[in-house]
């Protein structure tokens, strides 16, 4: 198993000379390793979708049928012995974003339980790889990075987030600077956001409250927030996607977006996607425990 450092304090690649090789380390390891690099890349495993389950689930709580139920994406079922988990099947023949651009954002940000759940993101199929390039940006570690003058205006900002399938519903209104529930670290608050300019009303965020005045132009307020953390290249990590590549990463720490997609749009583009829930360090054994009539989680 070769292991490359993608940045210093973030990012990990992992080659494995045969898939079963994950296994040999612990879930606790995998887990621990999860939280301190944020983002680990998996080159070309050819699983099985029991596998990949398996594999997802030695960092949290894999989602089932009925964790869907606010979500509009296609599942697919993965029954293993009595129990059935469920994946995204993520293609570009079904989703409503087709063979577009897909603009900075970060999902599951309002969940009443469990918002921002790691994900993890198995390459099926991939027409072509220089195209479809994911990019994440690391909104965790610049928050002390950030200058002065951006510092103070998010001391002060709060969002208005609305669910983003259903417009002006689920409203919250969220401190700006949020914090991780496991590792107890601070990270921004940034997301896809309304812009009456461009008649975009279904982001998750609505609008922004500076010092208690509801401000409906979110570009003015978020916009120079993403553009210094663009502006630091240790901040991005652009993966350019190989056929049964797996990257897993923490959701709480990233926002990530995708360039179009550039292939003969009657040929497929397809991932599956788990949603894995965080398990409190309290709750980790019981965890454990509870899947081992169905994986080995050593």
């Amino acid at each position: 198993m070769k292991k490359t450092d993608i940045f210093p304090s973030w990012g990990t690649t992992y080659e494995l000379d045969n898939s079963a090789d994950f296994f040999q380390k612990s879930s606790d390891h995998w887990r621990e390793e999860l939280y301190k690099r944020k983002l680990i890349v998996f080159k070309r495993v050819k699983f099985g979708r029991d596998d990949f389950v398996r594999l997802c689930s030695y960092f949290g709580k894999v989602w089932e049928f009925d964790d869907y139920v606010e979500s509009k994406e296609r599942i697919s079922p993965v029954p293993i012995n009595d129990r059935e988990f469920s994946l995204g099947y993520i293609s570009n023949k079904s989703s409503s974003i087709g063979m577009s651009e897909m603009p900075w954002h970060a999902d599951i940000p309002n969940k009443p339980i469990g918002s921002f759940p790691h994900r993890s993101l198995w390459m099926v199929k991939n027409p072509n790889p220089e195209s479809g390039i994911t990019t994440w940006l690391n909104i965790e570690d610049i928050v002390d990075k950030l200058p002065d003058d951006l510092k103070d205006l998010a001391s002060r900002m709060k969002v208005i987030q609305q669910n983003w399938h259903t417009e002006d519903t689920g409203i919250q209104h969220l401190d700006f600077i949020k914090t991780h529930p496991i590792t107890g670290k601070q990270s921004l608050r940034l997301n896809y956001y309304n812009d009456p300019t461009k008649k975009i009303t279904n982001g998750w965020i609505k609008n922004i409250v500076i010092d208690g005045e509801i401000k409906n132009n979110c570009q003015d307020y978020l916009k120079p927030f993403v553009d210094f953390v663009e502006s630091q290249p240790e901040m991005l990590y652009g993966h350019k996607w190989d056929t049964f590549d797996i990257v897993i990463y923490d959701n709480w720490s990233f926002i990530h977006n995708r360039t179009q997609l550039k292939f003969d749009d009657k040929l497929e583009r397809l991932f599956l996607r788990a949603n894995i829930d965080h398990i409190p360090q309290q709750n980790w054994d019981s965890h454990k425990d509870s899947l081992r009539p169905y994986f080995d989680m050593n």
